[in-house]
């Protein structure tokens, strides 16, 4: 559980989704701790444990994309106008595609749908973003270095009612904004 500064600090910024982990040998549940309560669960596939300590209270740890474990909210907010989302995030290794948080399909060429992806890039493990803005069309900002192994780092991304996307990484005293991308039109889809 985080201490009560940082709990204190999050609930004045009165996020529309908070989810606070707890260490249990059997995560299933995925508590949103905002006002709106989009719980969801934790599919555990072949993890033997999805938590484990985190940067601040506990984490999920969900051993890549091999393990088919994910977390999932089924019913989550959706916005036309703005978007961030972060999380500290720590990488054992650099799984193709891994995830932090999306809301995406693509099935090669055909129904493309979904909002957004945030996570690593192909085999680099440069974290990324890609989103769908209203007309359909894919855009996105990718960071130019590989996350660092076994370091805790912050990582956000932001889409605003200005119509531009970027991604933020710090670590430690490092600060590192990647990528700007303009939109035509309106922003999310």
């Amino acid at each position: 559980e985080p201490g009560s500064r940082y709990r204190d600090l999050i609930r004045q910024l009165d996020p529309i989704a908070n989810y606070r982990m707890r260490l249990t040998p059997e995560a299933t549940h995925l508590v949103d701790a905002s006002a709106q309560q989009h719980h969801g669960w934790i599919v555990r596939g072949t993890s033997e444990r999805t938590s484990a300590p985190g940067r601040i209270g506990a984490g999920l740890r969900l051993g890549g994309p091999a393990t088919r474990s994910y977390a999932l909210v089924p019913v989550f907010p959706k916005t036309a106008v703005a978007l961030t989302v972060c999380a500290w995030v720590r990488a054992d290794s650099r799984p193709r595609w891994a995830s932090i948080a999306k809301n995406w399909a693509k099935n090669a060429g055909r129904n493309q749908g979904g909002q957004f992806h945030f996570g690593l890039w192909h085999d680099e493990g440069s974290l990324e973003v890609h989103v769908h803005d209203r007309s359909g069309r894919e855009v996105g900002v990718r960071d130019t270095e590989p996350l660092p192994l076994g370091e805790w780092q912050f990582a956000a991304w932001c889409e605003d009612a200005d119509v531009s996307c970027f991604g933020v990484r710090a670590g430690g005293e490092y600060e590192h904004r990647f990528g700007k991308v303009e939109f035509n039109g309106d922003v999310l889809q």
